[in-house]
């Protein structure tokens, strides 16, 4: 089974050390609604937002676009 955006970055986000969706976003000051709903695959994850998690949670940019 092939992981799904919404799953590689809840995965980076544990990873990292982060309980939940709302701790990362409030360490890093992003939306909780926005951050929570790409998290559970609700919105998409854009360019921008690729750029940013990828560089907070580690990851390779272009990791989280589907």
């Amino acid at each position: 089974m092939i992981d799904s955006p919404a799953d590689r970055l809840r995965k980076a986000r544990i990873a990292k050390g982060y309980a939940s969706a709302a701790d990362a976003a409030r360490a890093h000051g992003w939306s909780v609604d926005t951050y929570t709903s790409q998290e559970n695959g609700i919105l998409g994850i854009r360019e921008e937002a690729d750029k940013r998690y990828s560089r907070a949670l580690g990851i390779p940019a272009g990791e989280l676009q589907a």
